[in-house]
């Protein structure tokens, strides 16, 4: 690259038009030089795995299985409630919003697990 390209405006890009220019400029973000010098402001490793049973180090990066679902809260209120494990001990995810997830948090599936987990009401929760 060029130092005359770092120049260029953000349009000059494939793929960002005016919309995505304007959502850039409202960041400083107005060249290619800019866009380049962005930083992220979180970097998340999903690369070790960390258990549940660790959750205190920070965020949990497992594989779960469901074990069970279940529901609290009535009528339009109601919350998702799932209940998982890993090799290391059980915990709950709670779904605020998002029953539709029952139909694809079904028991005996597995699959990977990234969150932050806390511990309240008796039990490993994450929301």
């Amino acid at each position: 690259m060029y130092a005359d390209e770092l120049k260029q405006k953000v349009t000059q890009l494939k793929g960002i038009g005016r919309e995505t220019a304007k959502a850039l400029s409202r960041i400083d973000i107005n060249n290619v030089a800019d866009l380049l010098k962005h930083i992220p402001r979180a970097y998340e490793n999903r690369k070790d795995l960390v258990s549940l049973s660790e959750y205190r180090k920070g965020a949990v990066n497992t594989i779960v299985e469901i074990i069970d679902q279940d529901y609290f809260g009535f009528g339009s209120k109601k919350t998702l409630k799932v209940y998982l494990k890993d090799e290391s001990g059980i915990a709950t995810l709670l779904c605020f919003g998002r029953n539709f997830l029952s139909r694809k948090l079904v028991p005996g599936k597995k699959f990977y697990l990234y969150a932050t987990f806390e511990y309240k009401f008796q039990e490993l929760q994450a929301s």
